[in-house]
């Protein structure tokens, strides 16, 4: 009971994290649309909207702070699109995010969401589902190990024994 009951407490874990991981990737997003903003709307007034011609003009510069500043554009939008991509991967399924965030998500959001995770009990299709997913898994599991420690060290051995002894004792009291 102990092990399901812990199995369980982790497995509604899982979809709070995902949603955890996409809400700071929805924050990371909005404040780098916001910040990339101020350089849209230049771009839209100097360069007619071209934002890679102000990057270029920014490098072209004699001026170092305007050069240093066309990286920071530069990775402004990559980030920009990074945020997206990892939104679009979170807005599939349960599983999908899931697998994303594991696989190919952001080790920084990743370890960020870790640090600043807060543990909620949710009540929702999913969280009971992963819920009970990880608990029957972990209850097998520890069977399994139980089964070969058991065969390991002749412990099933002596529960046979002890089993049979009780049975006789129990025969030799009918009689």
């Amino acid at each position: 009971m102990i092990i399901f009951t812990a199995g369980f407490a982790l497995g509604v874990q899982i979809p709070n994290f995902v949603d955890q991981y996409g809400k700071r990737v929805d924050a990371h997003l909005i404040e780098a649309s916001n910040m990339f903003a101020g350089y849209q709307a230049l771009a839209d007034v100097q360069q007619g909207g071209d934002v890679n011609a102000l990057i270029l003009k920014h490098e072209t510069s004699e001026d170092l702070t305007f050069r240093a500043e066309a990286l920071l554009i530069r990775n402004l939008r990559s980030n920009i699109q990074q945020y997206r991509t990892e939104i679009i991967a979170l807005n599939q399924s349960l599983w999908k995010g899931i697998s994303h965030i594991v696989l190919s998500g952001s080790p920084s959001l990743r370890q960020e969401t870790i640090e600043n995770y807060s543990v909620n009990l949710p009540l929702n299709f999913n969280a009971l589902t992963y819920g009970f997913i990880v608990a029957i898994l972990l209850c097998v599991i520890w069977e399994f190990l139980l089964m070969i420690l058991g065969t390991s060290f002749g412990i099933a051995g002596r529960r046979r024994r002890v089993h049979q002894q009780k049975l006789q004792a129990a025969q030799s009291y009918r009689r």
